[in-house]
């Protein structure tokens, strides 16, 4: 396996799980959780690999069978996400998982069913996936990827073995990129990393899509620009999210993201422009208000003009 393959920062974690595997005692159900950029579902991926890779020295990561788990295509290693306006998943999408689990695989000895972002998951669908965690097939291993283990059930929690993985740095998930995107120059690899907090999968969406790269860039520049002191200049900004509902909710975590980390700052040092440790604070507060109203599926128009109007507070 090649260093780059995964972070330096989470080259121990990997070492402990791969001689786990090699010596037949990985955990049936195992829990990566870690902030916003730790590239959870990545590490889960090449993980996987140790399972199908052909290669003698485990995981080369180049095999056939390697390249089709990283990018969803190897029939003994399935994804599943949050779907639905809460991008949360339903007890009908668990209920196809633990079907899933039922069936042997074919092309190795095990199946891997990788569960991305498991703290989306309401009460109704953790208690229906407790179940497979109780009586897991022995042909099969389940990894769940959350950022925030505390919004899952403890008897969830009880039956996974949780390993954290910390944040990896931002070129180094640039790096990643590159192969699927040679013609793309480093600096636009970096932001579009930074801007999807390390989501390689939106990462990789922005990168196909130009129009949705540019409303990513309009809102860090509303950051940049202090946009949402100004009633006006916020509700100026937030105009052109008019017809763009998706990017504007997938942008909430962004500047959430901002928030928390100029609020550090200015902690540490002092203000930093415009911005305040408390004026960080209510914003944070304000965007998550805002994600729980799209989240419940209210009016997009109607909640730009409140956002706006919050301007006036701070």
């Amino acid at each position: 396996m090649e260093q780059t393959t995964i972070s330096a920062s989470q080259q121990a974690v990997f070492a402990q799980l791969k001689s786990l595997w090699e010596n037949s005692r990985l955990p049936d159900a195992l829990l990566l959780y870690g902030e916003a950029g730790a590239l959870k579902e990545h590490f889960a991926k090449t993980l996987a690999c140790l399972g199908v890779c052909q290669s003698e020295n485990k995981p080369c990561m180049h095999c056939a069978a390697c390249q089709r788990v990283m990018q969803e295509h190897h029939t003994e290693v399935s994804v599943y996400k949050g779907r639905g306006k809460a991008n949360s998943f339903t007890v009908d999408t668990v209920r196809l998982i633990k079907e899933q689990a039922q069936v042997r695989p074919l092309e190795s000895d095990v199946r891997f069913l990788i569960l991305k972002d498991v703290h989306e998951m309401n009460q109704n669908a953790q208690n229906a996936l407790l179940k497979l965690l109780e009586e897991p097939p022995a042909h099969t291993v389940l990894i769940l990827t959350c950022q925030n283990k505390s919004a899952l059930l403890p008897t969830i929690l009880s039956r996974v073995s949780a390993f954290y993985l910390e944040r990896v740095d931002m070129p180094f998930a640039a790096g990643l990129l590159k192969e699927q995107f040679p013609d793309k120059d480093d600096g636009t690899l970096l932001e579009a990393v930074e801007l999807s907090l390390g989501d390689m999968e939106l990462a990789s969406s922005l990168l196909n899509e130009p129009k949705t790269l540019a409303l990513y860039r309009h809102g860090a520049q509303m950051v940049k620009d202090g946009a949402f002191f100004s009633p006006f200049a916020c509700l100026e900004g937030l105009a052109v999210f008019e017809k763009e509902r998706d990017a504007f909710l997938h942008l909430l975590p962004y500047w959430m993201e901002q928030m928390g980390q100029i609020g550090k700052k200015c902690a540490q040092n002092g203000a930093q422009g415009r911005y305040t440790a408390q004026k960080c604070a209510k914003l944070y507060a304000v965007f998550a208000n805002c994600r729980l109203w799209l989240d419940q599926n209210g009016n997009l128009s109607l909640l730009l003009t409140w956002l706006a109007s919050q301007a006036e507070a701070l």
